[in-house]
């Protein structure tokens, strides 16, 4: 389950969890707020006397507890963004009332609820709408004022006739790589493991074709004469990996 929980320790009666997220808001960003409270007694402990995360009780996947009650869908637009809302958010049902970002939505998942929508009514609805009209019967009323059928302008490759200036995030990089060079800041070695035999040729040739496709690995940055610095985007080529047998070698991590 990829939903944030908070277990709340209350002797009280716990707040709907609408209001709750209200007041996390004052303090939180949208994505620290929980999507699911479970109010408890006490948290459980192991024979230690420390929290006990095994004993934790899981989430069900009913609807959470809003204020307003739930209200079912009345047309069929109604009835396939709630059933958007129910995959993306992992509930069993969602009333057209019901807030997005109460129900525990985010702006990553607002991204994939359009699209969805998007792609299922072939229209062209900015990402803005969600957030304009949180509620099922709301962006129902925007899907259905929607022009089917709107042209997206394609994203095409910028000629390269010519040098590539750097994004403002490379730029960032650059400053930092010419203020301390040398650093490995932002290198980010990662183990994995495989279990069984590894086909290597395979390998070699998956980790060659994805540097064939994303230009960003085969990009480089370099200066010009005046100092300014550029994008170089080197061709495709074989992906070289190096093999080293560590049979009998002490583990490093030991």
């Amino acid at each position: 389950d990829t939903r944030l929980i908070a277990y709340v320790v209350t002797t009280g009666d716990l707040p709907p969890a609408d209001e709750l997220r209200t007041f996390l808001r004052s303090t939180l960003t949208d994505h620290q707020i929980p999507s699911i409270f479970i109010e408890l007694a006490a948290l459980p402990t192991n024979a230690n006397g420390k929290l006990d995360r095994n004993a934790l009780p899981a989430p069900d996947t009913s609807r959470p507890e809003l204020s307003g009650g739930y209200q079912p869908p009345r047309t069929a637009t109604e009835e396939i963004l709630t059933g958007i809302w129910a995959d993306l958010l992992d509930l069993d049902r969602v009333g057209i009332t019901d807030n997005f970002f109460d129900l525990g939505g985010h702006s990553l998942l607002g991204t994939q609820v359009i699209t969805r929508i998007r792609t299922l009514f072939d229209i062209e609805l900015p990402t803005a709408a969600l957030f304009d009209h949180p509620t099922v019967n709301r962006l129902a009323a925007a899907v259905d004022a929607t022009t089917t059928g709107v042209a997206v302008t394609p994203i095409t490759p910028c000629d390269r006739d010519r040098p590539l200036p750097l994004s403002f995030a490379q730029q960032r990089l650059w400053f930092l790589a010419d203020l301390h060079p040398g650093a490995i800041d932002y290198n980010l070695p990662m183990e994995i493991t495989f279990d069984g035999p590894v086909d290597s040729a395979a390998l070699t040739a998956a980790l060659t074709a994805i540097i064939a496709r994303h230009e960003i690995l085969r990009t480089r940055l370099v200066t010009d004469a005046d100092g300014t610095p550029h994008q170089v985007i080197d061709p495709p080529g074989q992906f070289s990996m190096d093999k080293i047998d560590v049979t009998g070698e002490p583990d490093p991590r030991a």
